[in-house]
């Protein structure tokens, strides 16, 4: 009987070692003759390769699930916009005082916008993208217990503060994360902003003249109710149990503030930017997020750490580290540097904003703390 001799045959270990440096050297001459790279940073260079990678996966899984959740943000922020201006009149019913609270809100959504940026350098995307939401849905949530008007106002200070913050950090994430061709889906974000306009008022619409002071804020003889600070003892006067349609909505929107942020903390688990990574020097990090967001999308990612580590011996102004700057983006060299120049790296930042006098002076504007106005009570006779 005829033994089929078989054809296949097995590499020996050295050989098998062989061609992986043949490959190796084959990217690394992919890399050094790339056109797109020259004249950039090592910072740049990868940036440009994560770009490459995001762009090869389209809109996947995770880059719509990071849209929706972003657009969520975008939700918040007129979500209670529109709620302080429909809240106002039963508020200052029951209160007293004259003004208008979206002043203080404004200031500190401004304030916020600034801070937050600080943060997102300092501790990275991630945490910056839940925390804004998280104060906001904590402080929402006590929004509607005070019964006096200052306890009212500082809750509100860090409701503001949470969703002023968001909005920046939400419009980075998308950029970062979002490829190229769909970068339009950014602009976009601002749909979600009528839909919390419409929710906030719904809500309201259902909660807060049904739970007015009285009558519809009236009282037996047909007058309308006052503050019973206003009044003498005794005397017909908006209540705090009879006033609770305004309570009712901030609670109920401090809730949905409180399920966009399980949906970002919990249900979908939100991978620090690899743009972010990379600029800490933490190639390692960035390449396994990288295969993350690869393996949610089902496809593999093209990044290894031998192409970051090829870009690194590549460039030249690695070896001279005369600059801190240069430096940005060269892996675990970069935490050889010390705070100052990290720090120097950091302030730099900061030039452009007052590279004109046009630039330094609106600035300025934006950043100047508003007089803050104290609100007069309502003066009755």
């Amino acid at each position: 009987m005829r033994t089929r001799r078989s054809s296949s045959f097995e590499l020996s270990p050295e050989a098998v070692a062989l061609m992986a440096n043949d490959n190796e050297s084959a990217k690394d001459g992919e890399i050094a003759t790339d056109v797109e790279m020259e004249g950039l940073s090592l910072y740049e260079k990868k940036a440009l390769l994560v770009n490459r990678e995001l762009d090869s996966h389209g809109m996947g899984r995770y880059q719509w699930h990071i849209w929706g959740l972003c657009g969520l943000g975008y939700m918040i922020d007129l979500l209670y916009a529109q709620a302080f201006g429909l809240v106002a009149p039963a508020l200052q019913q029951e209160l007293g005082f004259s003004g208008n609270m979206l002043v203080y809100v404004n200031a500190l959504v401004l304030k916020a916008d600034i801070l937050l940026q600080a943060l997102t350098i300092a501790s990275g995307r991630r945490y910056a993208f839940n925390l804004t939401v998280f104060i906001a849905s904590i402080f929402g949530l006590c929004l509607g217990v005070p019964d006096n008007y200052d306890g009212i106002l500082v809750l509100t200070a860090f409701v503001g503060f949470g969703v002023g913050g968001n909005i920046p950090i939400d419009t980075t994430i998308c950029l970062e994360f979002l490829p190229q061709n769909r970068r339009f889906l950014l602009a976009l974000l601002s749909v979600f902003q009528p839909i919390g306009v419409v929710v906030a008022s719904g809500i309201a619409y259902g909660l807060v003249p049904k739970y007015a002071c009285g009558n519809g804020g009236l009282g037996a003889d047909g007058e309308k109710l006052t503050a019973c600070s206003k009044v003498a003892t005794g005397q017909p006067c908006c209540t705090k149990s009879s006033n609770m349609g305004w309570r009712y909505l901030l609670f109920t929107l401090g809730a949905i503030c409180l399920f966009v942020f399980f949906m970002r903390f919990v249900v979908f688990r939100f991978q620090e930017s690899p743009k972010y990574l990379l600029y800490r020097g933490e190639d390692k990090k960035a390449v396994r997020v990288l295969q993350n967001i690869a393996k949610t999308n089902g496809r593999r990612s093209a990044v290894t750490m031998e192409i970051f580590a090829a870009l690194t011996d590549q460039d030249e102004t690695v070896a001279g580290r005369n600059d801190a700057k240069t430096m940005i983006g060269a892996g675990d060299i970069q935490h050889q540097n010390s705070f100052k120049d990290k720090l120097m790296v950091e302030l730099s930042r900061y030039k452009i904003l007052f590279a004109t006098v046009a630039i330094a002076r609106f600035y300025s504007k934006k950043t100047v703390p508003l007089k803050s106005r104290r609100l007069k009570p309502i003066e009755t006779t």
